[in-house]
C-alpha cells in the first residue's frame, strides 16, 4: 500500500455524508483494514504481500456525527 497521507498525519480526511446530503464534517474512524481482526492494525505484512498492495489506495471508514451513517472513502497514497 502506498503511504497514506491521512494515516501518517500529513492531511486531514475531508468527506461529506451521503446520508444527510449536507456538508457535515465526518469522523475518520481509520483504515478499513483495522476492522478485519482484533490485532489487524498491529500485524506485520510479509514483503510479498506488501509489494502486492503498494499501488492500492487506502480505504478509510467515516461516520457522520449527525445521522450515524458510515461510508468508506478512498485516499490515494503517495510514494
Amino acid at each position: 500500500m502506498a503511504k497514506c497521507p491521512v494515516c501518517n498525519g500529513l492531511e486531514r480526511l475531508e468527506c461529506e455524508c451521503e446520508g444527510c446530503r449536507e456538508p457535515v464534517a465526518m469522523d475518520d474512524l481509520g483504515p478499513v483494514d483495522n476492522y478485519y481482526g482484533p490485532y489487524s492494525p498491529y500485524e506485520e505484512f510479509s514483503d510479498e504481500l506488501t509489494s502486492k498492495r503498494e499501488n492500492e489506495p487506502c480505504m478509510h471508514l467515516c461516520r457522520c456525527p449527525e445521522c450515524g451513517a458510515e461510508q468508506t472513502v478512498t485516499v490515494q497514497g503517495s510514494d
